[in-house]
């Protein structure tokens, strides 16, 4: 049964399969900027046949702290979800913050609260990233909640800081 335009997990040996295509974070000296991201998520339903869905985000962000080893930053924007039964949009809101080791390891994470259509939005991301000069490698922990839909996964990532 489609829910919020996502399936609904409690159907038994549904698998989720979570691809986060991209995540960009615009930040400049100013303190502003733009924190955007989408994933592509996908169900195998059984009998050959899935659900699939597009999920994304972009808000406009301010880091409110920094020292040399954390950075914080909030802001508002909005969510959006597209699939085989239409697309919506909603508000969010985000904070997410970096916490740095110690060159080369960095900790960070970031949590959006918001809606998409009538569904509720939760999404929690955290990873600890290498640096290798300005590329960075990322392995990750995300939790995605959008009305009944639930499911945690790991991720990992290359990304190059400018």
């Amino acid at each position: 049964q489609a829910e919020d335009g996502i399936r609904d997990t409690s159907v038994t040996g549904v698998q989720t399969c979570a691809l986060p295509i991209s995540r960009v974070l615009l930040d400049t000296r100013f303190r502003l900027g733009l924190d955007a991201s989408f994933d592509y998520l996908r169900e195998q339903l059984g009998c050959s046949s899935h659900d699939q869905t597009w999920l994304g985000d972009c808000n406009f962000v301010y880091r409110f702290a920094q020292s040399e080893k954390v950075e914080f930053r909030t802001g508002m924007g909005f969510a959006w979800q597209s699939d085989s039964l239409g697309s919506d949009t909603g508000i969010n809101f985000t904070y997410g913050g970096n916490y740095y080791l110690g060159k080369p390891h960095m900790i960070d994470f970031d949590l959006d609260l918001g809606r998409v259509g009538s569904a509720g939005l939760t999404r929690f991301r955290t990873g600890y990233s290498l640096y290798f000069h300005r590329v960075r490698a990322t392995l990750g922990y995300e939790y995605l909640k959008v009305g009944s839909f639930d499911a945690s996964y790991m991720s990992s990532g290359v990304g190059i800081d400018f």
